[in-house]
């Protein structure tokens, strides 16, 4: 089962995203995408919001074991 850090990078490398390029987009500091690819931190919900928009997801995609994103 996935982990979300791990659905945030895999789906950000689905895209072709950096890290820096993922913060651009959603206005979220990359220190703190790293975090949550690591499973250091878990977002706030509005950082969620900004992430599943960034990478092309819905929250329900990014928080669900088997979601599609």
């Amino acid at each position: 089962m996935a982990t979300l850090g791990e659905r945030v990078r895999a789906r950000r490398a689905e895209l072709g995203m950096t890290q820096d390029g993922l913060a651009r987009a959603t206005g979220i500091a990359q220190t703190l995408i790293s975090r949550y690819e690591n499973d250091v931190q878990q977002p706030r919900l509005d950082r969620a919001a900004k992430l599943a928009e960034g990478l092309e997801c819905t929250l329900d995609d990014l928080f669900r074991a088997k979601g599609s994103c």
